[in-house]
């Protein structure tokens, strides 16, 4: 079982991951080959690292894991995959799908689990 505190970093570190994703898919203006392979490069690393990040808070957290599941559950099939070889158009999709779902199910929990900390217990 993961502390709260391990649990409230694991979800920055996510919600970083996402950030940072979401930085590197809002480059390139320019349309040139060389832009467009650092824009999906970077996104693709930062993907790479989320769906890591989600395994182990999945594995780590099984209480938390019923309220995560339902927005967690589109990054499982991919862990221990390379994305590299995705096509870009599901790559972006899965950018925007980390952005406009999993985020706010992230930031959501991350704000139940002071309560949990204070109490010291999980929240239920």
């Amino acid at each position: 079982m993961i502390s709260p505190r391990a649990c409230q970093r694991t979800i920055q570190a996510m919600l970083r991951e996402i950030d940072t994703c979401d930085a590197y898919r809002g480059q390139g203006t320019r349309r040139s080959f060389a832009a467009d392979t650092l824009r999906r490069d970077g996104c693709e690393i930062c993907l790479e690292r989320l769906v890591a990040l989600a395994e182990q808070l999945r594995a780590a957290a099984p209480r938390l894991h019923g309220r995560l599941e339902p927005v967690l559950l589109p990054l499982s099939g991919l862990a221990g995959r390379s994305l590299n070889r995705m096509d870009s158009d599901v790559l972006w999709s899965l950018a925007d799908y980390c952005r406009e779902e999993l985020r706010p199910a992230l930031r959501l929990v991350a704000a139940l689990l002071p309560r949990s900390i204070k109490s010291g217990g999980q929240p239920g």
